[in-house]
């Protein structure tokens, strides 16, 4: 299970421990499908409020993964995960307090800027613990099952706001994440047992600042950027915003009922983040399974835009089909991954995180204004709003998926032989 010596407990210990922690970072992140009718009605926020907020997150997770790639190759994982993950806690008590948009927008934007290291961090240790050929595979395991936390911010968010209201949920919340960083401090170390990486010296400033333009300067990676961009940009702009208001506008359903329709969204990207990671080692090819993830994707938003009066069950299939096929972000941080040495793998990671993160900060902004360009009914959007914004991402989808196909593929067993 690993290379270098660590033993396969370790590992586990490893992984398990920063799994825990990551869920925190997803439920953040999701919280605002399920929020943004309470706040509407709350605090009058306007649709492209909430997209404005939403985006704020994204915007500062986007900010912060080229400084944490430093931190990262720099410091290493562990420190900087710890420091870190404190941020969010501290988000999300100023959010619970916030009593305008402007501090909601504060509260989720320190929320973004801890949890912008919460996958990348991970991708840096599994790169030392794990063979490159898994890294795919470990990453979609990771982030698949990270979708529980997507889980817990659908109908036991619904219903802890329901009871306790949501500005005691985010305290309790924030407490949580205290307690898990802890955790995380006392049992993940960067590297197993006689790893290279326990003596290599540390890279100087300059260094650090060299092998970023080493990966900025590489043509090799733009394509897949490009693709990055508008990848899980389509399904989080729906599933972390406008899925709660759609089955809220469109189809009636109140807040426990909409948390169940989001939970079966969520299994659905649980299933595809956990199947999409082995088939590049399956097929030896990952362009071809990133194109099939991203054309699947596209078909469903499509359906979702082209059709009117769609019943709840049918919009629901299409919404599972793209939860579903989304995820071959996986694979595309494994491509990215593959272009550059051990060395410079915490700024390739974060690099394509980062135009990932800006990706979804602003189809979330973008999609605001289009739902607020449609008059409002009876406190809603109207239908046609919505099939607007399926529209609008299904064709920003095409576009990354066009450039795409200028990229080189990399299979796992080009990157086994060169090891």
């Amino acid at each position: 299970m690993t290379d270098h010596g660590g033993t396969k407990g370790a590992a586990v210990r490893v992984v398990l421990s920063l799994y825990v922690l990551y869920l925190m970072s997803m439920f953040y992140r999701s919280t605002n499908a399920v929020l943004a009718p309470v706040l509407r009605e709350e605090m009058g926020i306007a649709a492209d409020q909430l997209g404005l907020l939403t985006g704020t997150f994204y915007v500062a997770f986007a900010v912060m993964q080229i400084p944490i790639g430093l931190f990262l190759d720099r410091f290493g994982p562990r420190a900087t995960i710890t420091v870190m993950m404190l941020v969010p806690a501290a988000g999300a008590v100023v959010f619970s307090q916030a009593q305008s948009v402007g501090e909601l927008a504060l509260g989720q934007g320190i929320m973004g800027a801890g949890c912008a290291v919460g996958l990348s961090g991970a991708i840096v240790v599994f790169a030392r613990w794990f063979p490159t050929d898994r890294i795919a595979t470990m990453i979609s395991l990771y982030s698949g099952m990270g979708n529980v936390g997507i889980l817990l911010s659908a109908t036991p968010l619904a219903a802890a706001i329901g009871e306790f209201g949501w500005r005691d949920s985010f305290l309790f919340m924030a407490a949580i994440n205290v307690v898990l960083v802890g955790q995380m401090f006392l049992l993940v170390r960067d590297a197993p047992p006689g790893h290279p990486y326990h003596g290599e010296a540390r890279e100087t400033l300059g260094a650090i600042f060299r092998g970023l333009g080493e990966v900025l300067g590489s043509r090799a990676i733009w394509p897949m950027l490009a693709l990055a961009f508008v990848s899980l940009s389509m399904v989080l702009t729906i599933r972390a915003l406008w899925a709660g208001p759609y089955l809220a506008d469109v189809f009636g359903l109140d807040a426990i009922a909409r948390g169940n329709m989001l939970l079966v969204f969520t299994l659905a990207m649980l299933v595809g983040n956990v199947g999409f990671g082995p088939l590049d080692r399956l097929f030896d090819r990952r362009k071809p399974v990133v194109l099939a993830g991203a054309a699947i994707s596209a078909v469903a938003l499509a359906g979702l835009a082209l059709f009117p009066a769609l019943s709840l069950w049918a919009a629901m299939a299409l919404l599972c089909v793209l939860g579903v096929a989304c995820n071959y972000i996986v694979v595309i941080f494994a491509h990215g991954r593959a272009l550059f040495p051990l060395r410079l793998v915490g700024r390739a990671v974060t690099l394509v995180n980062c135009v990932n993160m800006f990706g979804i900060a602003v189809m979330q902004v973008a999609t605001g204004y289009i739902i607020r360009g449609f008059p409002a009914t009876d406190g809603g959007a109207p239908e046609i709003a919505y099939r607007a914004m399926f529209g609008f991402l299904a064709m920003c989808l095409v576009c990354g998926m066009l450039v795409y196909t200028r990229s080189k593929d990399i299979p796992p067993s080009m990157e086994r032989a060169a090891r």
